[in-house]
């Protein structure tokens, strides 16, 4: 027993003892692991693993490869609104031609001054005759320089003139000139000169018997207009015709020049007229390879020298041709025309059927049109 209390007695003491001394492997472990926790997420700690990330190849190779990815896609996406813009602005330009009876030609020379004037909204030069008449100069000289003929300088020039004319001054008929000095101020003139000098011109007034232009020339070119040199002069006039005139240059200031407004001119293609309101009784006949259809008794509603509108109480036919008589001024005009198109109104049993010239003759022509500008201008 004794010796078993004492076995006891000194184990006891032992883990006494064990548990009296210090353990010094985990409290200083602990207090390195906090330690270095602490030291990794202090301020200047932070600060220097920032900067050694940011400087390093790597990461710089990466940042110089994002941004420019950036710019790349700033660019694309400017581009694509530039272009989109350019597209509307050029399909409002297109649109805003046609309205005013331009041709695919026409249009083609709008569109080539707004290239050349560069313009972020082409549609602007509808509002802006200046606009047109800075390019005039610059547009020819790029059309001589590509080496085109006089001739085909002429019918340039020609074409500007109508587009600058059916955009700046339009009409949809006018009063065929009596005399020179009845040309509208600010019309546009295609003048050569006796010596093969071509060049565009501007009315700005008229003096006494004299028009006083403005030549698009440089002034170094202004220099071939010399006092007493013969000119060759077309100008066209919406609603009305081509002109041609012979003139005399009495003086010359720069650009400015003056010419004599009087003088024969010559009045050629006439620009056709609008449908006109206009009742006229009139026969509808049908082919003789139609022997099912009559005669029909009808009226002319709205005429023109190429078209008009019937009014019947009988619908037409589309696959086959008919004989449009009446007679207008003691004259009985004989046309065969083709049905296009109709309307039907239900209350009153009529039909308004458009039709168009298909044979006619030039002396039908004259005198439909020669009606139709005297009755207007009465």
């Amino acid at each position: 027993m004794a010796v078993q209390e004492l076995f006891r007695t000194e184990i006891l003491n032992s883990f006494l003892h064990a548990q009296a001394l210090p353990n010094p492997s985990i409290p200083d472990r602990a207090v390195n692991i906090s330690q270095g926790f602490a030291s990794f997420f202090s301020a200047d700690t932070i600060v220097q693993n920032m900067l050694t990330y940011i400087f390093s190849p790597i990461f710089f190779l990466l940042l110089v490869a994002f941004t420019a990815w950036l710019v790349y896609r700033w660019i694309q996406r400017y581009d694509t609104k530039i272009k989109d813009e350019i597209t509307r602005g050029q399909q409002l330009l297109l649109f805003k031609a046609k309205q005013l009876g331009l041709t695919n030609y026409q249009f083609k020379i709008l569109k080539g001054i707004t290239d050349i004037l560069h313009l972020e909204k082409p549609s602007q030069i509808m509002d802006d005759p200046h606009l047109f008449e800075r390019s005039i100069h610059t547009f020819l000289k790029f059309a001589s320089g590509m080496g085109e003929k006089r001739d085909s300088i002429e019918s340039i020039s020609k074409d500007l003139i109508i587009t600058y004319e059916k955009i700046y001054h339009p009409a949809d008929i006018k009063k065929p000139l009596s005399s020179l000095k009845d040309l509208e101020i600010n019309s546009l003139l295609s003048i050569s000169t006796e010596d093969e000098f071509h060049f565009i011109g501007k009315i700005r007034s008229l003096e006494k018997e004299n028009f006083r232009l403005q030549a698009f020339l440089t002034v170094d070119e202004s220099h071939n207009l010399k006092t007493g040199l013969g000119l060759s002069i077309v100008f066209w006039r919406a609603g009305d015709a081509e002109y041609e005139c012979s003139s005399v240059i009495v003086g010359t200031e720069g650009v400015l020049v003056e010419i004599m407004a009087t003088g024969e001119f010559q009045r050629g293609q006439t620009v056709p007229h609008p449908l006109v309101d206009i009742v006229l009784p009139c026969t509808v006949t049908p082919p003789a390879s139609v022997p099912q259809e009559s005669e029909i008794q009808a009226d002319i509603f709205k005429l023109n020298e190429s078209e008009a509108i019937i009014r019947s109480r009988e619908k037409l036919s589309h696959e086959h041709p008919y004989t449009l008589i009446f007679s207008l001024a003691d004259f009985e005009v004989r046309t065969e025309m083709q049905a296009l198109r109709e309307r039907y109104i239900a209350d009153r049993h009529v039909f308004y059927i458009n039709v168009k010239f298909v044979k006619i003759s030039d002396a039908a022509k004259t005198v439909i049109s020669t009606f139709i500008t005297e009755h207007l201008f009465e």
